[in-house]
């Protein structure tokens, strides 16, 4: 795949716009629009390394009080501009029921991230990502304890974020991905994809262990970011923000490419059932403290991973988002058993409720095959009996 294919192509482009010109105009002002309510944006906390020190220093006695970055936007204004597009115009009944699809979802997400920091916050980040539910929550239990398989899981972590810095590169030159690789003292994950900057972005305070980079490149480069890319070559540049429910679909396939390629552990998979627990306590109206002791009393969790996945899940006021990782490898995982192809999810932000919608797009032309793909969809690795188990019974 050349590196240099990763932008629309001129002809699809005209098509589209001469097929469907309201829905192409529709689609740049939505765009020029939303490009700037990416929420991993707002929600990483401003101040979390000075936080964190106060708060192992105080423990119980204190609850983070993290500051985030303002939002670029007027909320009010955004949303009544949001619904003056004239949606109604369209003519393709396909592509109006589309896009009044993604304007709600547009609408529901600057809400959310108009109340970060405060205690409205969680009510809208549960109306856009909703919260675990009770099979959830026992799956997460089920996987919590599970007995671990030390004589697999026993690397330790010695790779520092600047060392993994030329893995992930070696891995974006194998893919033939044309993107760039960062380290960040800001992050609470331990990397992620910059969408607008076509870049891996890096903890710079993480620490890895060979399969952990592993698994990392099959996420984040091998998903993330091919749907990054895939989805600038699309003549609907909405695709790459993302369709509504996007994230449990990405996120979920992006497990599923760590699970596929052997780098998916027990400690990842609990790390997931952790979060899926503090979303649980944090809807049950649960404080940090109290979600943090949990995790250490329960399951036994290390403090500082304790903190991480607590602040994950308490920022910007209530952070739901994390849940959707186990039940997004649960279906994805489905999709996969039976035979169904993956390909269509990988053209850009895509989501399962609307992969008919996509094929009949590209079945008529308005969108085109995605180029760059997950190098684990096609991989053979025996999985460990006893992980193979485990994934399988997540319900």
């Amino acid at each position: 795949m050349p590196k240099q294919q990763n932008q629309a192509c001129p002809d699809v482009i005209k098509r589209f716009r001469q097929r469907h010109p309201v829905a192409w105009e529709i689609d740049q002002a939505l765009f020029d629009m939303a490009k700037c309510t990416d929420a991993l944006q707002y929600v990483n906390p401003l101040n979390l390394k000075r936080e964190r020190k106060r708060f192992e220093r105080l423990k119980s006695r204190y609850t983070p009080e993290f500051h985030y970055r303002q939002l670029a936007i007027d909320p009010y204004a955004f949303r009544q501009a949001l619904y003056r597009l004239p949606v109604a115009d369209i003519d393709d009944s396909l592509l109006r029921k589309l896009y009044c699809a993604i304007i709600d979802s547009y609408a529901n997400k600057v809400d959310m991230l108009s109340a970060l920091g405060t205690p409205r916050f969680l009510y809208e980040s549960l109306r856009y990502y909703g919260e675990p539910q009770a099979s959830d929550v026992e799956s997460a239990r089920f996987l919590l304890f599970a007995p671990e398989l030390t004589e697999v899981e026993a690397e330790p972590r010695t790779i520092t974020a600047q060392a993994s810095l030329a893995m992930f590169e070696e891995a974006v030159e194998a893919m033939e991905l044309t993107c760039s690789v960062a380290l960040s003292d800001t992050l609470v994950a331990r990397a992620m994809v910059n969408n607008s900057r076509n870049q891996l972005v890096v903890n710079s305070h993480a620490l890895f262990t060979e399969r952990e980079v592993q698994a990392l490149i099959h996420h984040e480069l091998g998903v993330h970011m091919c749907t990054t890319l895939n989805a600038r070559m699309q003549p609907i540049s909405t695709l790459r923000l993302g369709l509504p429910g996007n994230t449990h679909s990405q996120e979920g396939l992006a497990i599923l490419c760590e699970y596929l390629s052997g780098n998916l552990s027990i400690t990842r998979l609990k790390d997931l059932a952790l979060r899926v627990m503090a979303v649980h306590w944090l809807v049950k109206g649960h404080d940090f403290s109290y979600v943090v002791q949990r995790l250490q009393t329960d399951f036994r969790t290390d403090p500082g991973v304790a903190f991480t996945v607590t602040t994950r899940v308490f920022r910007g006021g209530g952070f739901t988002k994390d849940y959707v990782y186990l039940s997004g490898l649960r279906d994805l995982l489905k999709c996969h058993a039976s035979g169904q192809s993956l390909a269509r999810l990988l053209l850009g932000k895509m989501s399962l409720p609307y992969r008919d919608v996509v094929e009949q797009l590209l079945a008529r032309g308005d969108l085109v095959e995605p180029v760059f793909q997950p190098p684990a969809l096609s991989m053979t690795v025996k999985k460990h009996p006893v992980m193979e188990y485990l994934v399988n019974s997540i319900q």
